[in-house]
Protein backbone atom coordinates (compact mmCIF):
# COMPACT_ATOMS: atom_id res chain seq x y z
CA UNK A 1 0.00 0.00 0.00
CA UNK A 2 2.88 2.41 1.05
CA UNK A 3 4.17 1.65 -2.24
CA UNK A 4 1.53 2.47 -4.54
CA UNK A 5 0.79 5.69 -2.37
CA UNK A 6 4.12 7.08 -2.51
CA UNK A 7 4.15 6.45 -6.92
CA UNK A 8 1.03 7.66 -7.06
CA UNK A 9 2.14 10.69 -4.93
CA UNK A 10 5.17 11.23 -6.75
CA UNK A 11 3.06 11.17 -10.07
CA UNK A 12 0.92 13.99 -8.99
CA UNK A 13 4.11 15.85 -8.03
CA UNK A 14 4.97 15.77 -11.89
CA UNK A 15 1.97 16.33 -13.10
CA UNK A 16 0.51 19.26 -10.69
CA UNK A 17 4.44 20.85 -11.57
CA UNK A 18 2.79 21.21 -14.91
CA UNK A 19 0.04 22.59 -14.11
CA UNK A 20 1.28 25.59 -11.84
CA UNK A 21 3.58 24.18 -9.30
CA UNK A 22 3.22 23.76 -5.54
CA UNK A 23 0.36 26.22 -5.90
CA UNK A 24 -1.76 23.89 -7.27
CA UNK A 25 -0.03 20.52 -4.83
CA UNK A 26 -0.76 22.98 -1.86
CA UNK A 27 -4.69 23.29 -3.07
CA UNK A 28 -5.16 19.94 -3.97
CA UNK A 29 -3.76 18.06 -0.93
CA UNK A 30 -5.27 21.33 1.78
CA UNK A 31 -8.60 20.52 3.53
CA UNK A 32 -11.73 22.18 1.97
CA UNK A 33 -13.16 22.64 5.35
CA UNK A 34 -9.77 24.41 7.04
CA UNK A 35 -8.08 27.41 6.24
CA UNK A 36 -4.41 26.71 5.50
CA UNK A 37 -1.22 28.46 5.52
CA UNK A 38 1.86 27.12 3.69
CA UNK A 39 5.62 28.50 4.46
CA UNK A 40 7.42 29.43 1.09
CA UNK A 41 9.78 26.74 1.14
CA UNK A 42 9.22 22.92 1.80
CA UNK A 43 5.77 23.16 0.30
CA UNK A 44 5.72 18.93 -0.89
CA UNK A 45 6.60 18.35 3.12
CA UNK A 46 4.19 21.33 4.03
CA UNK A 47 1.70 20.05 2.13
CA UNK A 48 1.07 16.10 3.05
CA UNK A 49 2.15 16.74 6.60
CA UNK A 50 -1.38 19.18 6.18
CA UNK A 51 -3.46 16.69 4.52
CA UNK A 52 -2.49 13.75 7.11
CA UNK A 53 -3.15 15.80 10.22
CA UNK A 54 -6.58 16.62 8.82
CA UNK A 55 -7.41 13.34 8.03
CA UNK A 56 -5.82 12.38 11.62
CA UNK A 57 -7.70 14.95 13.08
CA UNK A 58 -11.08 14.22 11.95
CA UNK A 59 -13.89 11.67 12.94
CA UNK A 60 -17.38 11.20 13.69
CA UNK A 61 -18.97 10.95 17.13
CA UNK A 62 -19.61 7.03 17.06
CA UNK A 63 -17.00 6.24 14.98
CA UNK A 64 -16.48 2.85 14.72
CA UNK A 65 -13.25 1.35 14.62
CA UNK A 66 -14.22 -0.03 11.14
CA UNK A 67 -15.01 3.76 10.15
CA UNK A 68 -12.02 4.94 11.86
CA UNK A 69 -9.67 2.12 9.54
CA UNK A 70 -11.03 3.19 6.12
CA UNK A 71 -10.87 7.15 7.33
CA UNK A 72 -7.42 6.95 7.64
CA UNK A 73 -6.33 4.17 5.60
CA UNK A 74 -4.41 6.00 2.24
CA UNK A 75 -1.91 7.43 4.94
CA UNK A 76 -1.89 4.55 7.80
CA UNK A 77 -3.42 1.33 6.41
CA UNK A 78 -1.49 -1.14 8.94
CA UNK A 79 -2.94 1.08 11.91
CA UNK A 80 -3.32 -1.04 14.97
CA UNK A 81 -7.19 0.06 16.45
CA UNK A 82 -7.95 -2.71 19.06
CA UNK A 83 -8.31 -0.37 22.04
CA UNK A 84 -10.26 2.40 19.56
CA UNK A 85 -13.38 3.39 21.42
CA UNK A 86 -15.96 5.01 19.47
CA UNK A 87 -15.56 8.57 20.48
CA UNK A 88 -18.51 10.76 22.36
CA UNK A 89 -17.74 13.61 20.58
CA UNK A 90 -16.78 14.23 16.73
CA UNK A 91 -13.71 16.62 15.36
CA UNK A 92 -12.90 18.85 12.16
CA UNK A 93 -9.86 20.67 12.19
CA UNK A 94 -10.84 24.61 10.75
CA UNK A 95 -7.36 25.87 10.92
CA UNK A 96 -4.03 24.51 10.37
CA UNK A 97 -0.54 25.54 10.32
CA UNK A 98 2.76 24.74 9.85
CA UNK A 99 4.64 25.66 12.92
CA UNK A 100 7.86 24.20 12.05
CA UNK A 101 9.56 21.32 10.15
CA UNK A 102 12.93 19.86 11.99
CA UNK A 103 15.08 17.42 10.23
CA UNK A 104 16.41 15.37 13.03
CA UNK A 105 18.26 12.82 9.92
CA UNK A 106 18.94 12.69 5.93
CA UNK A 107 15.78 12.82 4.30
CA UNK A 108 13.54 12.45 7.44
CA UNK A 109 11.61 15.42 8.58
CA UNK A 110 9.17 16.00 11.36
CA UNK A 111 6.83 18.78 10.37
CA UNK A 112 5.15 20.35 13.60
CA UNK A 113 1.51 20.87 12.59
CA UNK A 114 -0.67 23.69 14.60
CA UNK A 115 -4.01 22.68 14.52
CA UNK A 116 -7.66 24.44 16.21
CA UNK A 117 -10.56 21.89 15.96
CA UNK A 118 -14.27 22.63 16.43
CA UNK A 119 -15.37 19.57 18.83
CA UNK A 120 -18.80 19.06 18.91
CA UNK A 121 -21.54 16.38 20.20
CA UNK A 122 -24.16 17.49 17.80
CA UNK A 123 -25.91 20.02 20.14
CA UNK A 124 -22.77 22.43 21.73
CA UNK A 125 -19.44 22.96 20.44
CA UNK A 126 -16.26 24.09 21.67
CA UNK A 127 -12.70 24.79 19.71
CA UNK A 128 -10.12 22.77 20.68
CA UNK A 129 -6.28 24.36 20.11
CA UNK A 130 -3.46 21.15 19.84
CA UNK A 131 -0.42 20.61 17.93
CA UNK A 132 0.42 17.57 15.80
CA UNK A 133 3.96 16.32 14.55
CA UNK A 134 3.51 14.44 11.46
CA UNK A 135 6.89 12.06 10.31
CA UNK A 136 7.56 12.05 6.80
CA UNK A 137 10.60 10.49 4.86
CA UNK A 138 11.87 11.56 2.01
CA UNK A 139 11.90 7.66 0.01
CA UNK A 140 13.32 7.12 -3.37
CA UNK A 141 9.53 7.08 -4.85
CA UNK A 142 8.53 10.65 -2.92
CA UNK A 143 7.43 11.28 0.59
CA UNK A 144 5.71 9.26 3.09
CA UNK A 145 3.93 9.35 6.37
CA UNK A 146 5.87 7.12 8.25
CA UNK A 147 4.13 6.52 11.50
CA UNK A 148 1.30 7.66 13.47
CA UNK A 149 1.39 11.61 14.44
CA UNK A 150 2.06 12.83 18.20
CA UNK A 151 -0.62 15.16 19.75
CA UNK A 152 1.86 17.36 21.87
CA UNK A 153 0.10 20.51 23.72
CA UNK A 154 0.18 23.85 22.15
CA UNK A 155 2.70 26.51 23.06
CA UNK A 156 1.48 28.77 25.64
CA UNK A 157 0.82 32.47 24.77
CA UNK A 158 3.48 35.00 25.82
CA UNK A 159 2.80 37.69 28.54
CA UNK A 160 3.04 41.53 27.20
CA UNK A 161 5.37 42.99 28.87
CA UNK A 162 3.87 46.39 31.30
CA UNK A 163 4.36 49.85 29.81
CA UNK A 164 8.40 51.21 30.21
CA UNK A 165 6.15 54.79 29.46
CA UNK A 166 4.78 56.90 32.54
CA UNK A 167 1.22 58.20 33.04
CA UNK A 168 1.30 61.45 31.65
CA UNK A 169 0.13 64.17 34.22
CA UNK A 170 -3.30 65.08 35.07
CA UNK A 171 -3.84 68.48 33.96
CA UNK A 172 -2.63 66.88 30.23
CA UNK A 173 -5.27 63.89 30.66
CA UNK A 174 -7.67 65.97 31.01
CA UNK A 175 -7.38 68.36 28.02
CA UNK A 176 -6.11 65.25 25.59
CA UNK A 177 -9.02 62.84 26.59
CA UNK A 178 -11.63 65.02 24.62
CA UNK A 179 -9.22 65.94 22.08
CA UNK A 180 -8.12 62.36 21.24
CA UNK A 181 -11.54 61.06 21.17
CA UNK A 182 -13.12 63.76 18.78
CA UNK A 183 -9.63 62.91 17.09
CA UNK A 184 -10.57 59.14 16.96
CA UNK A 185 -14.16 59.91 15.98
CA UNK A 186 -13.38 61.74 12.84
CA UNK A 187 -10.40 59.77 12.04
CA UNK A 188 -13.01 56.70 11.63
CA UNK A 189 -16.31 58.15 10.45
CA UNK A 190 -14.84 60.93 7.72
CA UNK A 191 -13.85 60.40 3.84
CA UNK A 192 -11.67 63.19 3.64
CA UNK A 193 -8.35 64.32 5.08
CA UNK A 194 -8.69 67.78 5.27
CA UNK A 195 -11.49 67.17 8.22
CA UNK A 196 -8.23 66.37 10.27
CA UNK A 197 -6.41 68.75 9.43
CA UNK A 198 -6.71 71.20 12.27
CA UNK A 199 -5.87 67.92 15.17
CA UNK A 200 -2.54 66.99 12.93
CA UNK A 201 0.70 68.42 13.19
CA UNK A 202 1.82 70.58 10.33
CA UNK A 203 3.10 68.42 7.38
CA UNK A 204 1.45 65.60 8.45
CA UNK A 205 -1.17 63.75 6.66
CA UNK A 206 -3.39 61.30 7.71
CA UNK A 207 -5.89 59.52 5.67
CA UNK A 208 -9.29 58.38 7.55
CA UNK A 209 -11.17 55.42 7.68
CA UNK A 210 -13.32 56.43 5.74
CA UNK A 211 -16.08 55.04 8.19
CA UNK A 212 -15.14 51.28 6.86
CA UNK A 213 -16.68 50.62 10.42
CA UNK A 214 -18.96 52.86 12.73
CA UNK A 215 -17.70 54.64 15.61
CA UNK A 216 -19.36 53.72 18.93
CA UNK A 217 -17.51 55.22 21.82
CA UNK A 218 -13.93 54.96 23.39
CA UNK A 219 -14.36 52.52 26.14
CA UNK A 220 -10.54 52.97 27.59
CA UNK A 221 -8.15 55.75 27.39
CA UNK A 222 -4.62 55.93 28.78
CA UNK A 223 -2.01 58.76 27.98
CA UNK A 224 1.44 57.88 28.57
CA UNK A 225 3.95 60.80 28.70
CA UNK A 226 7.23 60.21 26.08
CA UNK A 227 8.89 62.61 26.60
CA UNK A 228 9.85 65.99 25.33
CA UNK A 229 6.35 67.62 25.47
CA UNK A 230 5.29 63.96 23.43
CA UNK A 231 2.48 61.45 24.55
CA UNK A 232 0.74 58.83 23.04
CA UNK A 233 -2.96 57.73 23.78
CA UNK A 234 -3.87 54.11 24.11
CA UNK A 235 -6.93 53.87 23.10
CA UNK A 236 -10.11 50.86 23.42
CA UNK A 237 -12.50 51.64 20.78
CA UNK A 238 -15.36 49.63 20.16
CA UNK A 239 -16.83 50.17 16.37
CA UNK A 240 -19.74 48.61 14.73
CA UNK A 241 -19.40 45.90 11.96
CA UNK A 242 -21.61 47.49 9.32
CA UNK A 243 -21.69 43.92 7.50
CA UNK A 244 -22.74 41.73 11.06
CA UNK A 245 -23.75 44.43 13.26
CA UNK A 246 -20.98 43.06 15.82
CA UNK A 247 -19.64 45.61 18.42
CA UNK A 248 -15.71 45.15 18.46
CA UNK A 249 -13.41 46.63 20.66
CA UNK A 250 -10.27 47.67 19.07
CA UNK A 251 -7.12 49.47 19.82
CA UNK A 252 -5.47 52.28 18.45
CA UNK A 253 -2.67 54.25 19.26
CA UNK A 254 -2.74 58.13 18.73
CA UNK A 255 0.96 59.33 19.36
CA UNK A 256 0.55 63.72 19.64
CA UNK A 257 2.56 66.39 21.11
CA UNK A 258 2.13 69.91 22.39
CA UNK A 259 3.21 72.97 20.00
CA UNK A 260 4.94 76.12 21.02
CA UNK A 261 1.54 77.84 21.93
CA UNK A 262 0.27 74.58 23.91
CA UNK A 263 -2.15 73.57 21.29
CA UNK A 264 -2.20 69.44 20.89
CA UNK A 265 -1.87 67.74 17.61
CA UNK A 266 -1.48 64.25 15.83
CA UNK A 267 1.90 63.38 14.60
CA UNK A 268 1.02 59.08 14.24
CA UNK A 269 -1.66 56.82 14.77
CA UNK A 270 -1.01 53.04 14.72
CA UNK A 271 -3.38 50.57 13.84
CA UNK A 272 -2.97 48.04 16.68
Amino acid sequence: MIRKLTSTALWILLALGALGGIGTLTRFFAPVQADVVVPQDDHEVSALALHAANVWLTWNKGETAEQRKKAVETYWPDLDLQGWVPPAQGQTPRELYVRDISRPAGDFAVVSVEAWCEVSDGKTSQTRHLVLNVPVLRADTGYVITAPPTVVPPPALGQAPPPTSQSAPQEVVEVARPFVTDFLRTYLTSTNPTDLVNMVAPGVTIEPMGGFVQFREVARLDILDLGDGHYEAVAIVHILDPVTQAVLPCQYLVDFRKDKKGRLEVVKVWQH
